[in-house]
């Protein structure tokens, strides 16, 4: 099983692809790295998680990553701090 990733936080949208597929099983309030380099490390946290079941495949999950609220002072301030790193 796999795990596909979304968001709703835009400069975070085009990493999204780079982390589904993970055979990982993620719950609420875990969170999953989405991006890193020898400057940053960006963790978004599991605010969802929807499960898809269709006959004769495997369930697909998808989980929801939003902005954590303990480790940014604010949305504004995120896009500010990806945008001096490049991450539009």
């Amino acid at each position: 099983m796999h795990c596909t990733f979304s968001t709703n936080i835009d400069c975070m949208k085009r990493f999204m692809g780079n982390i589904s597929g993970l055979p990982i099983e993620p719950s609420v309030g875990d969170l999953v790295r989405v991006w890193k380099d020898s400057e940053l490390e960006v963790y978004l946290q599991v605010v969802a998680r929807t499960w898809t079941f269709t006959n004769g495949s495997d369930p697909h999950l998808t989980c929801e990553l939003h902005l954590p609220k303990h480790n940014w002072e604010s949305l504004a301030h995120f896009i500010k701090v990806m945008g001096e790193h490049n991450i539009r």
